[in-house]
């Protein structure tokens, strides 16, 4: 069985069993609102995101992106990129020469897609 298989079968049990907690028919709003609830969503989010970031490896599509990338695709300036990375806001570029540095396409997609939501 393939990691992605794996992850949607996992994905799948999580969906269901959330599901049937907050049917109509089960009227415990404890359940519903449980801590035990809520990390089954975070869990199925973070499920999500690894198939996301499996997809990208399987597609051959991890590279290195330039700072101009990476502030294009975040809307960051450099500085606020620099202090969100020593503040671990941020992932950390990787050094490939002496006068080089780029981060990771599937750090930043991730970083991207773990944005709190608004709404």
């Amino acid at each position: 069985m393939t990691i992605e298989a794996k992850l949607n079968h996992v994905a799948l049990l999580l969906e269901k069993l959330l599901s049937q907690l907050k049917h109509p028919k089960i009227n415990n709003k404890n359940i519903i609102d449980s801590p035990t609830s809520k990390l089954m969503e975070q869990f199925i989010e973070g499920i999500k995101s690894l198939r996301y970031l499996n997809s990208q490896i399987n597609n051959n599509t991890i590279y290195y992106m330039t700072g101009k990338e990476v502030k294009k695709i975040t809307g960051l300036s450099s500085s606020t990129l620099f202090r969100m990375e020593q503040s671990g806001k941020f992932p950390m570029r990787r050094r490939l020469g002496e006068n080089s540095t780029r981060w990771l396409s599937t750090e930043v997609n991730e970083w991207i897609l773990n944005r709190e939501k608004v709404f």
